[in-house]
């Protein structure tokens, strides 16, 4: 399913975030293997969040939106996503923020530069991850407990 640049922004705005995150995959990494190391970082996050139950048997997530962004032999793949730190997190967003980075950077697939910061202009983000939505060089997830990519 193709959906143009608008349709996608649109649809993002459901969401106020409080964390933007670039994360970086190491050098040559398939694209595949870049979506799977993502999809564990984000389920070790939820664990460590609402508990392995919570997350097995309920679904529940940290309010995410995500776009993976590269391009095979071009540029290394790496990943945007908007976070909305969801009540459960007890930690300082400052806290919540080195958690995630440390969680990030304990991973192989992790590359060398990751930012991650406060977002202080919502509609600044979301044009930012939906850059390259309109010309098929991302791919958008959006998941709370549901998980679409674009085709």
């Amino acid at each position: 399913m193709n959906k143009s640049k608008k349709e996608w922004m649109r649809g993002l705005r459901e969401f106020k975030y409080d964390l933007a995150l670039t994360l970086n995959f190491k050098a040559d990494m398939p694209k595949a293997a870049a979506i799977c190391a993502a999809r564990h970082f984000w389920n070790c996050v939820d664990i460590q969040v609402y508990g392995k139950a919570a997350v097995k048997r309920s679904g529940m997530r940290v309010p995410r939106v995500c776009a993976i962004e590269g391009e095979a032999g071009l540029r290394n793949w790496h990943y945007h996503c908007g976070v909305v730190i969801p009540p459960e997190v007890k930690a300082s967003p400052e806290l919540f923020m080195s958690q995630l980075k440390l969680r990030w950077e304990e991973l192989r697939e992790a590359g060398r530069f990751s930012k991650i910061e406060r977002v202080y202009d919502n509609e600044g983000w979301i044009g930012y991850i939906c850059k390259n939505a309109d010309v098929g060089g991302e791919q958008i997830c959006l998941q709370t407990s549901v998980f679409f990519s674009q085709a």
